[in-house]
């Protein structure tokens, strides 16, 4: 159960890292 709640924290996390990089790119 835990593991499981992990592995969804950690793909959505994943996702907002990603859009963050994208933006940080684009603003530079």
């Amino acid at each position: 159960m835990l593991s499981y709640l992990v592995k969804m924290i950690y793909k959505i996390h994943e996702r907002i890292v990603g859009r963050n990089m994208r933006d940080e790119r684009t603003i530079k």
